[in-house]
């Protein structure tokens, strides 16, 4: 039923890591759902090994249906070394954590020095109609809980570390 809305922001993620003249030889999928971004990568070129990554085993077990390895994995708890891949992809997923700013932290900690990382993610401001009709008070607290929401609505936001990498999210918007 959203897999329209999974695969529209997966092209939009995929068109910069298109651009991207290197190879990746490992690449991890960060809350791969039901391996949309696997999916959508094949043909591409680019990615000599994809491990997708899914907190839901049943969502692991799907995207591993295409034949790349799938781990069941919590993004706020990353099973990953320092440095252990080239390439962190997310799409429509990091904001369903508690701690981004950990998430981030760690997903830095796994990337090689010139690794790239690159998501999807909604914003607050995201659905404001949907919200008003099921009760959510914009301007206050949420009348009900229904997701939730990331403060990213900014152009840009750096997270950082004395003496380690930094990561810039700018908000793409049409």
């Amino acid at each position: 039923a959203h897999r329209f809305l999974a695969d529209a922001a997966g092209e939009r993620l995929l068109g910069p890591r298109d651009d991207v003249r290197r190879r990746f030889p490992v690449a991890r999928d960060l809350g791969c759902r039901d391996g949309t971004l696997g999916r959508l990568l094949a043909g591409r070129g680019g990615i000599d090994r994809l491990v997708q990554c899914d907190i839901a085993e049943p969502f692991a077990r799907q995207a591993a249906g295409d034949g790349r390895p799938a781990l069941v994995a919590d993004e706020e708890a990353l099973p990953s070394a320092d440095g252990a891949f080239d390439l962190a992809l997310s799409n429509l997923s990091l904001h369903w954590v508690n701690d981004l700013p950990g998430t981030l932290v760690q997903l830095r900690r796994a990337l090689r020095p010139d690794g790239l990382f690159l998501a999807t993610l909604f914003g607050s401001a995201t659905l404001t109609d949907i919200k008003v009709l099921v009760g959510y008070d914009i301007e206050g607290m949420p009348a009900k809980l229904l997701a939730r929401d990331t403060e990213l609505d900014l152009a840009c936001v750096r997270v950082e570390e004395p003496g380690d990498k930094t990561f810039e999210f700018v908000d793409i918007k049409d």
